[in-house]
């Protein structure tokens, strides 16, 4: 199959949703079933590269957010954890891009256990106020040898 310029069109990204959903409608169902064993060939071959643009696309999907902005968003906060300041993610799979819950906008780039603490406090700073201050009465462990 070769490429039109409605597929050229598509790969540069510049054809929009409505226009790649109408491109994929023209498809007979051998060209689908084509263009998807091309797919998973490259997928395979790439696996490192595959990784990424699904990371960067998920990121777009979800904060519309682009990998330049993500970039800049996390030099702007110091290359660091905007939670705890950690500069090291805690995680192979990187840093997590933190958002609010309620409205899924983006709030800043976190590393995995500031990530997961949020999550477990429902994103309630008054929670993890008083968690602080838990934290902090209850500072000795009983048990514990001194």
């Amino acid at each position: 199959m070769a490429y039109t310029e409605a597929d050229k069109r598509y790969k540069r990204g510049k054809a929009g949703k409505a226009a790649s959903a109408r491109y994929f409608q023209r498809l007979t169902p051998e060209q689908r079933a084509l263009r998807n064993i091309k797919h998973q060939v490259w997928r395979k071959a790439n696996p490192e590269k595959d990784r990424k643009h699904q990371k960067w696309t998920k990121i777009k999907m979800a904060y519309g957010l682009t990998k330049e902005q993500w970039e800049a968003a996390f030099m702007a906060q110091g290359q660091k954890c905007a939670g705890c300041g950690t500069p090291t993610p805690s995680s192979k799979r990187g840093w997590c891009t933190d958002h609010c819950h309620a409205t899924g906008k983006f709030r800043g780039i976190v590393c995995l256990q500031c990530n997961v603490a949020l999550g477990m406090a429902k994103d309630d700073p008054e929670r993890l106020r008083r968690l602080a201050v838990y934290l902090e009465e209850r500072n000795r462990c009983p048990n514990a040898s001194a």
